[in-house]
């Protein structure tokens, strides 16, 4: 989270979902015993599938806890203006950019490079992942609401550094979007593992390298 009593913030690395569920409980019990003689705390802003998958599951035993509080939870992808739309706290992936703020590591968060059956029965199987920046394949591509171009997929492998772009034929500004997209086989897509465990499972998406 990032705010101006208390931030964590989310990176990328290595953690399963469980172990992210009991952090962010623990965290939201920090949080609680902050905010609880408030009784309410204003404003909280994440990504969807955070919201989803992590944060509101979670949600039920920490209300336990503290009945009182209110949560006015903002869910999108964007990059909010924590002081001008007077946000208490967030939780953003990767390094913070606001360094006015109070921001704390809370866990990292694994990731990886997927792509549907229909797309590699398509376009074949990439064996590298440089490929994905030349014809015939495409990705699916991933723009924030505050900046102009899609961004890079950056993997590391030992001492090795990837940044591919990739040709995209559609871009999206939302997580859940992107997902979408990538199951529908328009491309492959730069996904975190809690959000396509699910659908390896079922073989709907397939894991071609780890970011």
């Amino acid at each position: 989270m990032e705010g101006g009593d208390i931030d964590d913030v989310i990176e990328t690395g290595a953690g399963g979902l469980q172990h992210v569920l009991e952090v962010v409980e623990g965290e939201l019990y920090l949080v609680g015993e902050v905010w609880r003689w408030r009784a309410v705390l204003t404003a909280a802003h994440l990504a969807g599938p955070l919201a989803r998958q992590i944060l509101i599951p979670a949600l039920p035993a920490f209300y336990a806890r503290y009945p009182d509080i209110q949560l006015d939870l903002g869910v999108s992808d964007r990059v909010v203006d924590m002081i001008g739309e007077s946000v208490d706290c967030v939780i953003r992936g990767g390094e913070p950019r606001d360094l006015s703020l109070v921001a704390r590591h809370l866990v990292d968060l694994p990731l990886g490079i997927y792509a549907a059956p229909a797309y590699l029965e398509r376009v074949g199987r990439p064996d590298h992942p440089r490929a994905l920046s030349v014809s015939p394949h495409q990705v699916v591509g991933f723009r924030w609401r505050d900046y102009d171009m899609t961004s890079a997929y950056t993997l590391h492998r030992g001492s090795e550094t990837v940044s591919v772009r990739g040709r995209y034929v559609i871009s999206v500004d939302d997580g859940s979007a992107g997902l979408a997209a990538g199951l529908a086989g328009l491309g492959v897509l730069w996904l975190p593992d809690y959000m396509a465990n699910e659908h390896v499972q079922r073989g709907t998406l397939v894991r071609l390298f780890e970011a």
